[in-house]
């Protein structure tokens, strides 16, 4: 396996790029559109390369539905890319997000990535028809119609779930190859689903870590993406791996850890292991943990603080990542 990873190692792009979550959600303080404009102008400004929105149907606090904030921030940036980490894409009829996604790509000039996963929320699934036995096939028929949509000008399309005939979507994606599909999954045990990274291996344009991966897990998940991506006869070379990571930069160590287990807990509705899967303590230390991402694959590294988000994103643009760079 030593010899394979050195191969993926090669296929990385020299230079690293960092996202940051927008500030989508928080369990103690009201969530408004003004700060998440003001939030994106000053994170472009800060230099970083992306901004990211979650999925969540139902939430007992303020949670902001992610298309609708990418639209908004697309209008209030011109350079960042702008993207889900992730989307319940079964929960969705694949004609009507490829349309949405599509203008998103036009208004923003080509900045869009689509991150797509299954989630697992019975809830969600059952408050929007769709049974959670049908959701891979869903997502994989989904992304089928999607991509002819964004591609072709005559889609009929028989399957399963849907069904298309002789119809087409305008404008576009700006790209000709369309918009990015990056794929993800969620860990079970001490590794992430086999299943979710063989699926993206094959139908994705990139394998994107969760939060609440762990670093180990990823660097796993990373290396059977690529080993199953050679086995499909995929261009390495053109496949990308993103981790997304809940962090809190402060010279406080337990101050940081505890912000991160209050809120992540209260999100996740459980007791969430920050040990195990968060990133937190001094600039110097938070990049110190960055770099083991970056050696296990990543290159897009999604940073997301859980509070004082404008406060850690001037954090993490002005002492942490120039460490990384």
């Amino acid at each position: 396996m030593s010899d394979f990873r050195d191969e993926c190692q090669k296929k990385l792009i020299p230079k690293t790029e960092f996202g940051i979550n927008l500030p989508q959600f928080h369990p103690y303080e009201s969530t408004s559109l003004a700060p998440l404009g003001e939030f994106a102008e000053k994170v472009e400004a800060l230099g970083f390369d992306s901004v990211w929105t979650l999925d969540r149907v139902f939430s007992s606090f303020p949670f902001l539905e992610p298309l609708s904030s990418l639209i908004y921030v697309a209008a209030r940036t011109r350079r960042v890319k702008i993207g889900s980490a992730i989307l319940m894409t079964p929960l969705r009829t694949p004609s009507i997000l490829a349309k949405t996604a599509a203008t998103i790509d036009f208004l923003s000039g080509g900045r869009m990535i689509l991150g797509v996963a299954l989630g697992g929320n019975s809830g969600e699934y059952a408050a929007s028809g769709v049974p959670l036995n049908e959701r891979v096939a869903r997502l994989i028929e989904g992304l089928r119609i999607m991509r002819l949509l964004w591609s072709e000008n005559d889609v009929s399309f028989q399957g399963r779930f849907w069904s298309l005939n002789h119809v087409h979507i305008s404008p576009k994606p700006v790209r000709e190859s369309g918009i990015p599909v990056w794929m993800g999954g969620s860990q079970q045990g001490a590794s992430v689903n086999d299943a979710a990274v063989k699926r993206a291996a094959k139908y994705g344009d990139g394998w994107l870590g969760a939060g609440s991966t762990s670093l180990d897990a990823f660097a796993d998940s990373y290396l059977r993406f690529m080993k199953y991506a050679k086995e499909f006869e995929r261009d390495l070379g053109k496949l990308v791996a993103a981790k997304r990571v809940y962090l809190h930069v402060d010279s406080d160590r337990e101050k940081a850890r505890g912000i991160l287990e209050k809120t992540l807990s209260a999100f996740y509705g459980k007791r969430f292991d920050v040990d195990g899967l968060c990133v937190y303590g001094s600039d110097k230390a938070c990049a110190e943990q960055l770099t083991h991402f970056i050696e296990a694959g990543a290159q897009t590294l999604i940073l997301h603080p859980v509070a004082d988000h404008l406060g850690q994103a001037k954090v993490l643009a002005e002492d942490v990542i120039p460490k990384l760079r």
